[in-house]
């Protein structure tokens, strides 16, 4: 928590931070930077641009910073959303990553030029290494976020319990 208060005192951030408040905001955030870097002619575009792939990469390492404050943050400026929210939104993050993973691995034709041109690993053909690539967002793609839905929900159900025994015991600590 006192390095997000510290980082939210440079006005730059504290400006993205206000601009990128909501989790429906972050979601859009995050999932548009995904799906424009997918766009066939951007991917190969920064595959053919070193730069290019760098500014990608730090598009998705920065908009994933910006998706998880909502679910991880706990400083007092930035409060995590109520844990039925976070589940919520935990459930609707992983959605577009299947789609786009579902697309890829299902496609009847090579999407992205990149996979014809690279080098041949494995003796994958461009078609097997796309699918495989899109197999990778598709299935294990949800594992972060189902194990992070389990943890909210651990951790909402232990809360309601404990507040449950307050309740029932009137207030007052239990031994």
């Amino acid at each position: 928590p006192w390095l997000i208060e510290a980082m939210l005192q440079v006005p730059i951030l504290r400006r993205i931070s206000d601009w990128t408040g909501g989790l429906v905001a972050k979601f859009l955030i995050y999932n548009g930077v995904l799906y424009f870097w997918h766009i066939p002619y951007m991917y190969d575009l920064a595959l053919a641009v070193h730069n290019l792939h760098i500014v990608e990469h730090l598009g998705f390492m920065s908009t994933a910073i910006i998706s998880w404050v909502g679910v991880l943050c706990s400083a007092p400026s930035l409060p995590r959303a109520h844990p039925g929210k976070q589940l919520i939104y935990l459930f609707a993050m992983m959605l577009p990553m299947k789609v786009l993973g579902a697309i890829i691995t299902l496609s009847d034709r090579l999407i992205y030029q990149g996979y014809a041109d690279a080098p041949r690993v494995f003796g994958l053909s461009p078609m097997q290494d796309q699918a495989w690539g899109g197999l990778l967002m598709w299935l294990p793609g949800g594992i972060v976020m189902i194990g992070s839905m389990m943890i909210v929900f651990s951790r909402w159900w232990q809360q309601e319990k404990e507040e449950q025994l307050r309740v029932i015991s009137g207030g007052q600590e239990s031994p």
